[in-house]
């Protein structure tokens, strides 16, 4: 046993209790080394054998990211460690310094991350506690899971007062640590727990909330435009003359990453009714796509100062096009929008079926906990 713990030898009913974990955060550290060292190795070879910028650049960027992820699951195996030795060590003066006191413990039904939750009942008639008591079993321990029926134990505490650490000896002298807790505690931290996850998950959910929102607007927007695509082949013509064009670029996505996107962009003038007209639709959904050699086509077709044929709306003469009846662009953009949309939707149904799941099991426990409470009342 570690000198910081305690001077005092560990209590053998704890001996297993502190192995077990010690064992698994060991294996834990080893399998995280070879992990990295594999990746390590293996960005070696690569650069070695490649013998190219690209895999020394790749190597670098490994070392550095991976040396300071190894640091830092160091000190969170050392955190946890420390956080067992605590455990330990306070558990090892419960049960040194206090004298037991016969109980049983009931399961009640509610167990989850805090912890299990186990009815007390003191087999002592002279020992009533001030409210009726639970003792909240550490997860932390879960190679030694409470029993699932009723026992006795010899339980080791200051006083059965909530919040006191507990250390619960069973008769084969298997130990369960954990700590004292009324139910209006107990509820008040479960209620805020769930605050607490569902604020986190209301955030979350903002984030494709957002997505979904823009992912709508662009599906609006090309089937607008697919509309208009169609129409233009029956709108009217009039002459007109290409004033500036260029390649617009843009960042785009493609995939899992973002790529630079091109858009061929042209100004033009026409006259209709004598009055002179400015128009930049080149063709309806004009939006940037990864293939430079398509969107720079389009800029030779349409030369600074080519005379040209522009189609506008007769209802709205503002309105006008160089490409009529072109819908493939506004088909592709409104394939993408439903495959985005469809994405979000699945990811709108798991949250909600997450927070159905959350609540459902917050009003599951609260009233088997209200339940208990009665029946710990009645009883005392």
């Amino acid at each position: 046993m570690r000198s910081n713990m305690t001077d005092v030898p560990l209590h053998p009913s704890l001996h297993k209790l502190s192995i077990a974990p010690r064992r698994l955060l060991r294996l834990s550290g080893f399998l995280i080394f070879l992990v990295a060292a594999g990746t390590l190795l293996y960005l070696m070879v690569t650069a070695m054998t490649s013998g190219n910028l690209a895999s020394l650049l790749m190597l670098g960027l490994g070392g550095i990211m991976i040396l300071p992820l190894i640091l830092v699951m160091g000190l969170v195996l050392r955190y946890l460690d420390c956080r067992l030795g605590r455990q330990m060590s306070i558990a090892n003066q419960l049960l040194q310094r206090h004298t037991a006191i016969n109980a049983r413990l009931t399961p009640t039904g509610i167990s989850n991350k805090q912890g299990t939750l186990m009815a007390l009942h003191p087999t002592d008639q002279s020992i009533v506690p001030k409210e009726p008591l639970f003792a909240l079993i550490n997860p932390s321990f879960r190679w030694s899971r409470p029993p699932q029926q009723e026992i006795n134990v010899s339980l080791y505490c200051p006083a059965l007062q909530a919040d006191n650490d507990i250390v619960a000896l069973q008769g084969n002298q298997q130990a369960l640590l954990g700590k004292l807790v009324s139910w209006q505690g107990y509820a008040r931290h479960m209620q805020t727990m769930m605050g607490i996850m569902l604020l986190i998950i209301i955030i979350t959910a903002g984030i494709p909330g957002y997505m979904a929102f823009k992912g709508y607007r662009t599906y609006q927007h090309a089937q607008q435009g697919l509309q208009w695509a169609k129409n233009s082949t029956h709108w009217l013509q009039a002459s007109g003359t290409v004033q500036h064009n260029k390649l617009a670029t843009a960042k785009i996505s493609k995939g899992k990453i973002r790529v630079q996107g091109y858009r061929p962009y042209c100004t033009f003038a026409y006259t209709v009714a004598d009055t002179v007209q400015q128009g930049d639709q080149l063709f309806f959904c004009n939006h940037p796509i990864a293939d430079r050699q398509t969107a720079e086509s389009w800029l030779k077709k349409y030369p600074v100062g080519q005379s040209i044929t522009v189609y506008y709306n007769p209802d709205d003469p503002t309105q006008s096009v160089l490409e009529a009846g072109y819908t493939i662009a506004c088909e592709s953009l409104i394939h993408r929008a439903k495959t985005g949309l469809l994405f979000i939707g699945g990811l709108a149904v798991l949250l909600l079926l997450i927070i159905a799941i959350v609540v459902r099991e917050y009003r599951k426990q609260r009233t088997l906990g209200l339940t208990l409470q009665k029946n710990q009342l009645d009883s005392a």
